[in-house]
């Protein structure tokens, strides 16, 4: 009797478990191809190499939005930079630091600390407030992908792991969207 309700327990709890909310937000949403027009922005670099539209257009743009003080950060800041170094053809990739302008010391702590050879910018208020170029984007990290005309085509709240980003940048550069099969 004790056993019957010992593996009862069990599998309830392994149901509920399931039911919860906290369902990761889709990596690849399905929509169409753009056809509106690119994304214009432009972040305030800390080592002065431009983060704008009109620099990395030309070429599939990845841009990871982040922050100094979070583990997550720190990981997609990782896979980032492997990503930028592996991918072929050769793409663009930024990071953009959702923090406030007197935290670029701490900035250039994280960069110098992972090794970081991306441009780097400080976001503005805006943007760290969700309203600016990447509208809804105010959680670190998110991450999107731009094709080389610079319009967005990809993007996820939460890591993007290097499999998800090399994907999303072939599929940028081959002009292909939506979700996989």
């Amino acid at each position: 009797m004790r056993r019957a309700l010992a593996q009862l327990t069990a599998a309830a709890l392994v149901a509920l478990a399931g039911c919860g909310s906290t369902r990761a937000p889709s990596p690849r949403p399905a929509h169409a191809a753009p056809s509106g027009p690119p994304v214009e922005f432009s972040f305030e670099s800390i080592d002065e190499r431009d983060v704008s539209s009109a620099a990395l257009r030309g070429r599939a743009t990845v841009i990871a939005f982040v922050t100094t003080y979070a583990a997550p950060s720190t990981i997609q800041a990782r896979y980032l930079k492997k990503v930028a170094a592996d991918h072929v053809p050769r793409i663009n990739a930024a990071l953009v630091f959702y923090e406030q302008a007197e935290n670029r010391p701490l900035v250039r702590i994280f960069r110098d600390a992972l090794g970081l050879s991306l441009p780097i910018a400080m976001a503005d208020a805006e943007s760290i407030a969700g309203r600016g170029a990447f509208k809804g984007l105010d959680t670190v990290p998110s991450v999107v992908v731009l094709d080389p005309s610079g319009r967005e085509v990809w993007r996820k709240v939460g890591v993007a792991d290097a499999t998800e980003l090399q994907r999303a940048l072939r599929d940028a550069q081959a002009g292909v969207w939506g979700p996989r099969p």
